[in-house]
């Protein structure tokens, strides 16, 4: 296979975090998730011999747990209080700086019941978005489609042209042809992505990756060491496009430790390979680096990557869009 022409770049930041670094889970600052969780009744249903109920509110979390502070996060559910109620409808936890204890409690307690009205729920999680200047990220997991009355696709389209300022994100949870035909017409109406699970682990690493998604930034820390001793070397951060440093200074280090520093950082490219060739070059990498595959997938314009290194993980995307390929690179602790 030929040498994706993004390696020179990509590759020396994978080397610079694999000898440098201690990766830790993205660092979202001053960012707005609103996760809207599907409690239908047919989340009752199995997978792997287990609920997808179960498995939905582990992943889910999981997640919660290692998303740091000063991120702002929202819950909305449907589905859950009443069977056969189109208007099942609940924001269980407003949107508002991160409360771990109180969010978990919240998922624990979500216990499936009725129908699945996409449409609404999107409809009035987007009502409180108007008055809010910052960009939102919407993030539905759902089992199935819209089954009450409306389209939450043209729904989407519709509130991106009023101008709401969010981006729909999408995890289709053991989807049929059909349900995932739905579902991911309103990940591309919301400019978001859609993403498919089948089992618990790409569920889990799906919604990690919409998570990442939601910032333009993650966490760099960086270890310094000259002829195997620490020192105190000046480093310049920069943003794409921009001629100044956002961030210039040395890495203080302590007596007999390398110096550390937190930056915030995430690796974003483009290429003109195909989203599998990445897939495949960066698979093919890092396993000649001693790091195991945990989910490879390839769906035609889109790809993701998922590997892991003692307590390390890589997670990969890359989507292709208008000819061009974009690839999102991020490790995490």
């Amino acid at each position: 296979m030929k040498q994706p022409r993004v390696y020179s770049a990509i590759g020396l930041i994978v080397l610079i975090l694999l000898v440098f670094s201690q990766p830790v889970m993205p660092q979202i600052q001053g960012g707005n998730v609103i996760f809207i969780f599907d409690a239908s009744g047919s989340m009752w249903g199995q997978v792997e011999g287990k609920a997808k109920i179960q498995i939905a509110k582990e992943v889910l979390t999981d997640l919660i747990r290692d998303i740091p502070e000063g991120i702002n996060v929202g819950l909305v559910v449907y589905g859950h209080r009443q069977k056969g109620d189109c208007q099942d409808v609940e924001e269980l936890v407003p949107l508002a700086v991160l409360d771990k204890d109180k969010i978990i409690k919240k998922i624990q307690a979500i216990n499936p019941k009725g129908k699945t009205p996409i449409t609404l729920s999107v409809e009035k999680t987007a009502e409180k978005l108007k008055n809010v200047d910052e960009e939102t990220s919407i993030i539905l997991v759902s089992d199935g489609k819209e089954t009450c009355a409306g389209d939450p696709c043209e729904l989407v389209k519709q509130l991106k042209a009023s101008g709401v300022k969010f981006t729909m994100y999408v995890i289709g949870f053991d989807v049929t042809v059909e349900e995932k035909a739905q579902l991911e017409c309103m990940a591309t109406a919301g400019d978001g992505t859609y993403h498919e699970a089948k089992n618990a682990d790409e569920l889990s690493t799906a919604a990690k990756q919409m998570v990442e998604k939601t910032g333009k930034f993650g966490v760099f820390k960086v270890y310094a060491l000259k002829n195997n001793k620490p020192f105190s070397p000046w480093i310049e951060l920069f943003r794409e496009g921009e001629k100044k440093p956002f961030w210039g200074g040395p890495i203080e280090t302590k007596e007999g430790e390398p110096g550390e520093k937190t930056f915030n950082l995430l690796v974003e490219m483009e290429t003109n390979d195909s989203p599998e060739e990445i897939m495949n070059f960066y698979k093919a990498e890092m396993t000649n680096k001693g790091w195991g595959v945990k989910m490879a997938l390839s769906q035609g314009k889109a790809a993701s990557l998922s590997m892991f290194k003692e307590k390390r993980g890589l997670l990969l995307s890359a989507g292709q869009r208008s000819g061009k390929t974009k690839v999102t690179l991020m490790i995490t602790k």
